[in-house]
């Protein structure tokens, strides 16, 4: 699965399988174990591209906030999620709770040729820089503590606390600056090795085009994730705070997206199953 701080997540293990790879009753995995294991799950849904699979309804609340923190202007825009010839598409539906208006529609259409088109073209529709993938690359950026389990809706799970590990970590695109900067916590199930929730925050501000364009001096995020399906995991919601400025225009807003209604889509069901 892929983040917006989105991240993509992998591989299901059964219960026996689990035990193993914990060892004796009570002992605890090592950092490094907890992280070999999420991975190895990240690569599978990676490979089997398993977001690509479902389909969903996905809610998306964009609130504009006063100098306080207030609501000034908020916007609704829901969505349904589709595969289309391997790639998702998410298709508004609607805005602010009223159908779309005929010229809505029209950009909608012209909106998904573009996507079919890139499709027959070769390209990937999805690929966003803003996207962040779940793997060694990233992992290697940061210092993993191992804290006290807790207990997440009804589950165990291991919480793995996290910080950049230097101030010389590598620039390639510019989400690089915003991760480089990074704090926070991931919450991983002791049974399937999941990731089940990613909290983050920026632990300084930084700067777009060396303040020139703008900066972001507060950034906090949230990412859930749930079973959506038998041994299949996927984001169900995320959350972000975000205040910075952009040129002269202020960047003072909070972000949702909820996703619900899973179903895989046709002919995903048993490949799903083989797959595993």
């Amino acid at each position: 699965m892929r983040f917006w701080f989105p991240l993509v997540f992998a591989l299901c293990w059964c219960g026996g399988m689990a035990s193993l790879l914990l060892g004796s009753v009570g002992e605890a995995p090592s950092v490094d174990e907890i992280l070999e294991r999420a991975l190895q799950r990240a690569d599978w849904y990676r490979e089997e591209r398993i977001e690509h699979r479902f389909t969903a309804s996905v809610l998306r609340t964009s609130e504009k906030l006063g100098k306080d923190g207030e609501v000034v202007e908020s916007e609704e825009m829901l969505y349904q999620a589709l595969p289309i010839d391997g790639y998702l598409f998410e298709r508004l539906v609607s805005k602010n709770g009223r159908s779309l208006s005929e010229k809505e529609v029209k950009e909608e259409v012209k909106r998904e040729e573009e996507f079919r088109e890139k499709i027959r073209n070769g390209e990937d529709p999805t690929r966003d820089e803003r996207s962040v993938n779940f793997d060694q690359k990233l992992v290697n950026r940061y210092v993993f503590n191992l804290e006290s389990p807790v207990e997440i809706r009804g589950r165990q799970a291991h919480v793995l606390s996290f910080k950049p590990k230097g101030e010389d970590l590598p620039v390639e695109t510019r989400m690089d600056r915003a991760l480089n900067k990074a704090e926070g916590r991931m919450w991983i199930d002791r049974e399937t090795f999941e990731i089940a929730k990613v909290h983050f925050q920026l632990k300084e501000s930084i700067r777009i085009w060396w303040g020139l364009i703008g900066s972001i001096s507060e950034l906090d995020g949230t990412v859930e994730r749930a079973e959506v399906a038998e041994g299949i995991w996927l984001p169900n919601r995320v959350q972000i705070y975000l205040n910075g400025r952009i040129l002269f225009m202020s960047l003072h807003r909070n972000e949702r997206i909820e996703w619900t209604d899973f179903e895989p889509s046709s002919g995903s069901k048993e490949q799903l199953v083989s797959s595993q």
